[in-house]
């Protein structure tokens, strides 16, 4: 992708959020992860590695060998998380008014820019009380489910209102993570169209493309409506016409 893989760009884009303290990336302690180990080590990154089936024993593990204090997560199929938001999520946990701060308990920030920011001491409740198998898979379900301590939750959100309604839908809408062959076509058209961009590239400069090149958007768009139909247990896959249509329509597009 341009040059570089989706660590790359997400540690690049992470390293530019002046108020981290250290970046780790954890990794599972599985031998076809060794080279994900190596390529880190040759780049000087921190890199902790534990359990494969159990993320949230991983987060923990790094968060005490790094005596964090408080955890700042996001994940590495983001290629496009923003420093700025993630500054504004930490910002808003510093006014000591939260114990857990995200930007997507309200959807105003398109998938794949999402941060989590939550104090060590819940980490640590979640990592003791958790047994429930999704919550080892999700690190903070066990903070969002488990209200009677209580948490207390903040959400960041994006100014949506003052948007005009093309924007609003994309920011709601638009899927800028990685996980299907789909998501990799989308990501790969925005990075292309700004390769020979120096300067750090906004959530604002992706929400202005897709509203400019919709067809970017429409390539994983059915894998959106799939995502948000399994979270209400209804699920239909994408057929691989559609696929090859939107692909094509994606090329036509950026051509023009």
């Amino acid at each position: 992708m341009c040059g570089a893989n989706l660590l790359h760009w997400h540690v690049t884009r992470m390293l530019k959020v002046a108020a981290l303290d250290e970046l780790v990336v954890a990794i599972p302690n599985t031998a076809d992860n060794d080279r994900i180990a190596e390529y880190c080590r040759r780049r000087s990154w921190p890199c902790w590695r534990g359990p494969e089936d159990d993320v949230l024993a991983r987060y923990h593990g790094a968060a005490v060998a790094y005596q964090a204090d408080v955890v700042v997560r996001t994940t590495a199929d983001c290629p496009l998380i923003d420093p700025g938001v993630v500054a504004g999520a930490i910002n808003l946990y510093q006014t000591g008014e939260f114990d857990y701060v995200s930007n997507n308990l309200e959807r105003t920030f398109p998938h794949g820019l999402d941060v989590e920011v939550f104090s060590m001491d819940a980490l640590v409740a979640a990592m003791l009380q958790s047994t429930d198998c999704f919550e080892r898979e999700h690190v903070t379900e066990w903070i969002l489910r488990h209200q009677d301590n209580p948490y207390r939750l903040g959400n960041l959100r994006y100014p949506i209102e003052e948007q005009p309604p093309n924007y609003q839908h994309i920011l709601r809408n638009a899927r800028l993570t990685v996980d299907y062959p789909e998501d990799y076509l989308a990501i790969t058209a925005i990075f292309q169209f700004w390769a020979r961009e120096t300067r750090h590239i906004t959530t604002a400069d992706v929400v202005w493309l897709l509203d400019q090149v919709p067809e970017i958007m429409q390539l994983n768009q059915q894998r959106a409506i799939d995502h948000a139909q399994l979270l209400a247990g209804h699920y239909e896959p994408i057929s691989v016409e559609q696929r090859d249509a939107l692909r094509q329509a994606t090329k036509d597009a950026l051509k023009g």
